[in-house]
């Protein structure tokens, strides 16, 4: 960065030379020559004349012309610091949420929420005293309160609107969808009808839960959700969710992909009637030990091996992890071991 200075030569005890200069790599450069001075009033002069010209002609562009700075209206010693707010952020969101049309929903509240959900977590009740703080939007308890029972009655508009982006987007044809159940957790021991204590994913086995049924892309872009009493079986969550999805959106085939915990005849029965397709895990100790010898006899033991064979109930696919086998093996040593202690035994 380039800076101008003053210098008085004084070289001539009879006559200062008064100069503008900068320095390069400790290299004095004279950038302009003001005048000889013979008195100290001369040289306060050619000073003031040297000052001047830096002002005209300073070394990088200026901001702001003289003709531009002017005293403020208001002095900084009289302000008081309020906080400041994020509202580009809001601006955003909220903007993103309109392009996929949720603003369009009855209750600007519900919009507000999602923001401040993604913005900074919190429960409803605090969310509200975050967008003060944060964006300077204010809604009274009341009105949440008053807004909160009347969600539930979106829930079939929102489905729609994001099977309407998954289309869209990512060019879902309802054709191939993934299914797994969580739990949610609440800050209460007081169970009502839907929060129930039941098996908690989040480690809260005894605080009240519901369980939530979620659908999604094989991108995994969520298009649909089902909400369970906490003590619902996640299993038995399987069905209701995609008979609800397939008859909401008139779905002739369908294939869905579960884990192990949704195997079961029951269910496998009612998909082939419903016509639909599905690729479940299964679980060894829920096999027949004639599939057992059949797997034992065909599987070559090398990584990534993989077999098919006929079963009742569907095409089994079973395959060989060697990481898979090592793990299972050295489980297995320890559970001998520890029923076993004397290794003599």
């Amino acid at each position: 960065m380039v800076h101008y200075s003053i210098r008085i030569d004084r070289t001539d005890p009879q006559a200062h030379r008064i100069q503008v200069v900068h320095y390069v790599n400790r290299k004095r450069v004279v950038v302009k020559h003001v005048g000889t001075a013979h008195t100290e009033k001369e040289s306060e002069i050619l000073q003031s004349v040297a000052s001047s010209w830096i002002l005209e002609n300073p070394p990088q562009p200026r901001l702001m012309l003289p003709g531009d700075i002017h005293a403020p209206d208001i002095l900084l010693g009289d302000c008081e610091y309020q906080g400041f707010r994020f509202t580009f952020v809001h601006e955003f969101l909220h903007r993103l949420c309109a392009h996929f049309g949720f603003t369009a929903l009855k209750y600007p509240l519900l919009i507000d929420l999602v923001i401040m959900r993604i913005f900074e977590p919190a429960s409803k009740l605090r969310s509200l005293s975050l967008l003060s703080k944060y964006f300077n939007i204010n809604y009274s308890e009341p009105t949440l309160y008053r807004a909160l029972r009347h969600f539930p009655e979106l829930k079939q508009s929102v489905e729609e609107k994001m099977v309407s982006i998954a289309q869209r987007e990512f060019g879902f044809d309802f054709s191939f969808v993934l299914y797994d159940v969580t739990t949610l957790y609440f800050e209460t021991f007081k169970s009502d009808t839907l929060r129930k204590p039941g098996f908690s994913k989040d480690n809260k086995p005894q605080q009240p839960q519901i369980v939530i049924g979620l659908m999604v892309t094989p991108q995994g872009f969520p298009v649909s959700y089902e909400v369970f009493a906490g003590n619902t079986f996640e299993g038995t969550t399987f069905l209701p969710s995609i008979l609800a999805f397939k008859s909401l959106h008139k779905i002739e085939k369908l294939t869905i992909v579960a884990d192990a915990a949704m195997l079961s005849l029951d269910n496998i029965e009612k998909l082939v009637e419903h016509n639909l397709t599905y690729i479940v895990g299964a679980r060894l100790r829920n096999i027949s030990s004639y599939l057992l010898e059949i797997i034992d006899a065909t599987l070559p033991r090398t990584d990534g091996a993989s077999k098919k064979t006929t079963t009742p109930h569907g095409e089994l696919i079973y395959a060989f992890s060697r990481k898979r086998h090592i793990k299972d093996l050295s489980d297995m040593n320890k559970q001998i071991k520890k029923g076993h202690p004397n290794p003599s035994i």
